[in-house]
């Protein structure tokens, strides 16, 4: 069944990540990002795209059993599906708004940073939980959303982030009440409409991505070494097994 819904209405694409009950990622999912991505980037009748949720979060993230079982025969595949995935909406050629509600991790947390506008509910929060199942990747992803020394903390430690501490850093353009996240950000794109021919929006998201770091991707694709290497120990393991056990990990350094 697919997990995106996707509804054209005067130019805005809406897509729905609907996959209850916790919106989670798999391989199929990110495939289908990439798909409707890249589907909506070359669309005439689409000028700018919202990608929101269903239910009361946004998303939880990869599967962790799935992550657990990873080794390195897989892993250099496992980057690809996801970078490509992910990637999409990062490279989508028209401007993109995230609408937030409750969780954003992992996974989750670079869709949403990938997007180029944030609007967020007021009680909404983000986190980059890889440390804690044992996985290597996303930091750049985070790196969209707050500066390098407050990324590394929350890469370190994989804290839930406030959405109010994007909203201080920058990222988040707005806070509003949940209920209000969706038809804010319709707003905006209506916004975004009024004030500009189509083509130059899509110009202008386009000279962003080149100026800002256009080798997003590739960076990404270098934690595959750090990654392949960890997947080796049998601290990836317990990492993973902890996680799922909901224990404290215990760590042999092997």
């Amino acid at each position: 069944m697919s997990a995106l819904r996707v509804k054209v209405e005067d130019y805005i694409a809406t897509v729905t990540f609907d996959k209850p009950p916790r919106n989670m990622f798999d391989y199929d999912v990110y495939n289908e990002f990439k798909a409707v991505f890249t589907d909506l980037s070359e669309r005439a009748d689409v000028y700018v795209v919202i990608l929101n949720s269903s239910g009361k979060l946004f998303s939880v993230g990869h599967d962790v059993a799935h992550l657990s079982k990873l080794n390195e025969d897989v892993i250099w595949k496992h980057y690809e599906i996801v970078g490509e995935g992910l990637g999409a909406v990062y490279t989508c050629q028209k401007p993109t708004i995230a609408a937030v509600k409750g969780v954003a991790v992992g996974a989750g947390l670079a869709a949403v940073a990938a997007c180029d506008i944030i609007i967020a509910a007021e009680d909404a929060s983000f986190s980059l939980p890889e440390i804690k199942v044992g996985f290597i990747g996303g930091t750049e992803f985070l790196k969209l959303l707050v500066p390098d020394k407050i990324a590394r903390y929350y890469a370190y430690t994989g804290n839930l982030i406030p959405a109010y501490r994007l909203y201080q850093y920058g990222s988040v353009l707005e806070l509003v009440p949940k209920e209000n996240v969706d038809a804010r950000a319709v707003a905006i794109a209506k916004e975004l409409l009024a004030k500009s021919a189509p083509q130059a929006l899509s110009y202008f998201k386009q000279s962003f991505n080149v100026i800002n770091d256009e080798r997003l991707l590739e960076k990404y694709y270098l934690e595959r070494e750090y990654g392949k290497e960890f997947v080796k120990t049998k601290d990836f393991k317990e990492s993973g097994q902890a996680f799922l056990e909901k224990r404290q990990p215990v760590f042999t350094g092997e």
